[in-house]
């Protein structure tokens, strides 16, 4: 619309009827018209507009009435291209130059001719001087979409009907007041306004429309929509949001809606807060996209998602999905992808992303993180943490948890802490007469390169160091290039299986000063329900260490053992080894004080129990320092192999045996006696401070 156009069409006759000279143009006895030309320069006239009544009465000096007002604007001088039609039982018009207005209070309808653009609203004023339209009451507007608008200069009854029947090719307002400001292409609408869309249906008191250039050409069309003061949406699928401005932008094939300013937005139970929430809606009017930027809080049932609940190692404990559970979301920017269903497709945080779900009592963090339920996971980049409560922690470059398999996936510096089942229900004394009724708080940490954790099965890959806690206090270390851990249904370990580069230390307690391990591959089984193992191996280049304190002096008693492979059996309750084996080059040494007993053989079988025996195999050769003889009829073999030797107290000089050359050997601990199979050899040796060993003639030879 144009309102210099209107005021050129009729005040000029009309000033002429003021002054009782007619012009040609304007018929007032049995009806009204008029023809506005315009000049620019030396140009000719060009036709701008058409306006007639079917009467026109002065009512003052400067005011005329006319009956069934109607206006219409030509584009290019062309009658064949109508633009804007205004129309209206009755106005007044004041010929008054200095004013230039059109006012009423009936009914008013502003259209185009090729759109289906339409404004109508009781009681208007129309002023030529800033080109401003005004309707103050009842105000319904329809206004077209970008990619509904009419592409031809005319269009027919039928296709203005089609176009009316379907609500996708154009918005319906609704106000209490209505100003159009025909220059800068802008319509303002105020008190109680409501947008109808076939995507959203908009409250506010204050909203303003903008319409393209062309200008209420054929093609006129809105190209953006600013809502303000108590914005209230709520979208084609169900969802409803509100903010304090709201930016409606419109384009061919796209529509996404802003909300701004302490925006909420709630779709059943998901709940979300922001600064600013951007909406983008499907061809079929849902929301296909929902942006939230700025302090954002998601707020989502577990029955939607639940990765965060995978922090826990056992299944969900909520496997209903009761609607009353929660996953929180905070970051700097979310994307929420939905299908046409409503369901949620996937999420994406990005800045401070902050995940907590309050019932599984869970924590994760990271630089930004994404959703998505094809592989139902969340993975997390950037200082990535977990925080499982009392349970334990993982931290990460990368970190994903999926919601499926119940799993924690690890990448780039990989940080694990896992607390394990408090055993405060084992009163029991260890061999070294401890009780392990304290023994609580157990944890498990884990550094490597990579980690893979699941429901009962631990993966980590990558220049690992592993720590096995008691509160603060360490109790065991281990570092290899791969360890893998299975954990029973009570949240105890059930295996190790640690390999390439495997080194193993254990801390003081009781008599045990220090464990040391090392080897190629380490397994080890722990009995059900306990924190003793049952069984170990161990593979390649196999090196062990011990040292502990003699249970008969002050003195450290450091035993080692290097074979290719070690099998071991422990007993259930007091963790001492029952049975072993050792293959391949097997070297056993123990210093106790000054001695140094060894033993070496290609198969060497240990059986524990009454009488802890030991059998070598495989060129066994045994040099061993015993203790002095305290009894007339002790037959060990340090003292068979030597009649008539003593050891003089406090002497130095310990005797000893060699014993070589058997097909087999067996030692009984005990009672330090030895049996031979096959033939064999004893060497009487003595162990000097040196410490030398001197070798004498063979005292026995079978």
């Amino acid at each position: 619309m144009t309102c210099s156009c209107l005021f050129l069409l009729l005040f000029l006759p009309l000033a002429a009827l003021a002054q009782t000279t007619i012009p040609s143009e304007a018929r007032l006895d049995k009806g009204f018209a008029a023809a506005h030309y315009e000049r620019k320069g030396g140009k000719p006239r060009v036709l701008q507009s058409i306006f007639t009544g079917e009467s026109a009465v002065p009512v003052s000096t400067n005011e005329v009435l006319v009956k069934e007002f109607r206006m219409t604007t030509i584009a290019d001088g062309d009658i064949r291209k109508p633009q804007l039609v205004i129309a209206a039982p009755e106005c007044r018009l004041d010929i008054n130059p200095r004013s230039h207005r059109i006012t009423s209070t009936n009914r008013l309808r502003v259209s185009t001719a090729t759109t289906n653009f339409v404004i109508e609203g009781r009681g208007f004023s129309c002023a030529q001087t800033n080109e401003l339209l005004v309707i103050s009451n009842s105000v319904i507007t329809r206004l077209p979409k970008p990619s509904k608008a009419a592409s031809g200069s005319h269009i027919t009854a039928a296709s203005m009907a089609d176009m009316e029947a379907d609500p996708a090719n154009y918005f319906q307002v609704f106000s209490d007041r209505f100003e159009l400001y025909y220059t800068e292409n802008l319509v303002i609408y105020s008190g109680h306004v409501m947008v109808l869309d076939s995507n959203v249906q908009m409250r506010c008191e204050y909203l303003q429309a903008r319409f393209n250039t062309n200008r209420f050409g054929p093609n006129t069309t809105i190209e953006k929509i600013i809502a303000e003061r108590d914005v209230e949406i709520t979208t084609a699928d169900g969802g409803q949001a509100w903010g304090s401005r709201a930016i409606y932008a419109i384009k061919p094939s796209v529509e996404h809606l802003e909300l701004i300013g302490q925006a909420r937005w709630q779709d059943g139970p998901r709940e979300s807060k922001a600064d600013k929430f951007t909406f983008d809606f499907t061809p079929d009017h849902f929301v296909n996209t929902l942006r939230a930027d700025g302090r954002v809080a998601l707020k989502l049932p577990d029955s939607e998602i639940k990765e965060t609940n995978l922090v826990n190692s056992l299944p969900v404990s909520n496997p209903s999905g009761d609607p009353n559970h929660f996953t929180e979301l905070f970051a700097d920017h979310v994307t929420v992808q939905k299908s046409p269903i409503k369901k949620l497709e996937s999420i994406l945080a990005e800045g401070h992303v902050v995940i907590i779900n309050q019932f599984q009592q869970t924590r994760a963090t990271g630089d930004g993180g994404v959703y998505t339920t094809i592989n139902d996971q969340f993975e997390l980049s950037g200082h990535a943490d977990c925080q499982m409560a009392s349970r334990g922690e993982i931290r990460a470059d990368c970190l994903t948890l999926g919601r499926t398999n119940q799993s924690f996936s690890a990448r780039g510096n990989s940080q694990f802490k896992y607390r394990l089942a408090d055993i405060h229900d084992e009163q029991m004394l260890n061999q070294d007469g401890f009780n392990t009724a304290a023994d609580t708080s157990r944890f498990l940490t884990v550094t490597s390169r990579d980690a893979r954790v699941l429901t009962n099965k631990a993966t980590f890959t990558g220049d690992i160091q592993a720590c096995l806690l008691q509160g603060e206090q360490l109790i065991a270390t281990l570092e290899s290039q791969l360890l893998e851990l299975q954990f029973a249904t009570n949240k105890r370990i059930q295996s190790v299986l640690a390999k390439d580069h495997v080194h193993a230390e254990s801390e003081p307690q009781g008599r045990i000063i220090s464990r040391e391990f090392s080897g190629d591959l380490l397994f080890a089984h722990f009995w059900p329900g306990s924190k003793f193992l049952e069984n170990a191996r161990a593979e390649g280049n196999v090196s062990g260490k011990q040292v502990e304190l003699d249970k008969n002096s002050p003195k450290q008693k450091i035993t080692t053992l290097n074979a290719e492979s070690v099998v071991a059996q422990f007993a259930p309750q007091s963790n001492t080894v029952e049975n072993a084996t050792a293959t391949r080059s097997v070297r056993a040494m123990q210093i106790n004080g000054p001695v140094t007993n060894t033993l070496t053989g290609e198969h060497v079988v240990y059986s524990g129990g009454t009488n802890e025996i030991i059998q070598v195999t495989g060129d066994p050769r045994i040099q061993y320092f015993g203790p002095p003889s305290t009894k007339p009829d002790d037959t060990n073999l340090t003292t068979a192999a030597q009649p008539g030797k003593t050891n003089e107290p406090g002497s130095m000089r310990l005797p000893g045996v060699l014993v070589t050359g058997a097909d087999s050997l067996i030692w009984d601990m005990k009672t330090d006696k030895f049996h031979g199979i096959g033939p064999y050899s004893i060497v009487p040796i003595r162990m000097t401070n040196s410490p030398e060993i001197t070798n004498e003639p063979a005292s026995t030879n079978r």
